[in-house]
């Protein structure tokens, strides 16, 4: 049953998708520096394949027959993982924010795990508060966010950089 369930989901999204297309930068090279806040992660992340420091950018047009024309030609960015715990420093992520705002989208969407690591509680504002969209930069919180034991907190940080929660909400 799952393997037909997938391959139904799967048929219908191909169907819409128009066009895929996949840019990779390299951070090591960009940066000039490996962003690493401590000795196990710059181990890990010279092993051989490991591709934790290649930015993959997609770019999809999805088809949507039943989308309202007032929305044709929506953009959105949508980052999701983040994982701000300290292990990968603050350049990546000011790379990612960089790179997200070079997009020129319409919307932001973060969907989750933001944060792991209370020291990183900063970043949320500093960081994701740079992030640049027309019509908004909106989050929902994931699992990890809500291990730091500071929801609230999360939020609010969030909000005051200017973000929009979804948190729970609907309309």
């Amino acid at each position: 049953v799952f393997g037909w369930v997938q391959h139904y989901l799967d048929a219908h999204t191909t169907a819409r998708l128009e066009a895929n297309h996949t840019r990779s930068i390299d951070v090591i090279q960009r940066l000039g520096l490996r962003p690493t806040g401590n000795l196990s992660t710059t181990l890990l992340s010279q092993l051989p394949t490991n591709q934790v420091f290649d930015l993959w950018i997609q770019e999809k047009t999805l088809r949507l027959p039943r989308l309202h024309t007032d929305l044709d030609g929506l953009t959105i960015a949508h980052l999701s993982d983040l994982h701000f715990t300290g292990r990968t420093t603050r350049p990546y992520y000011e790379l990612v924010v960089d790179e997200t705002n070079q997009l020129d989208a319409d919307l932001v969407v973060i969907s989750g795990d933001i944060i792991d690591k209370r020291p990183c509680f900063p970043w949320l504002t500093e960081i994701l508060g740079r992030l640049q969209s027309r019509y908004g930069t909106f989050f929902v919180l994931g699992n990890h966010d809500l291990r730091v034991r500071d929801e609230l907190r999360v939020r609010n940080d969030l909000v005051r950089a200017g973000l929009i929660d979804l948190g729970g909400r609907f309309q």
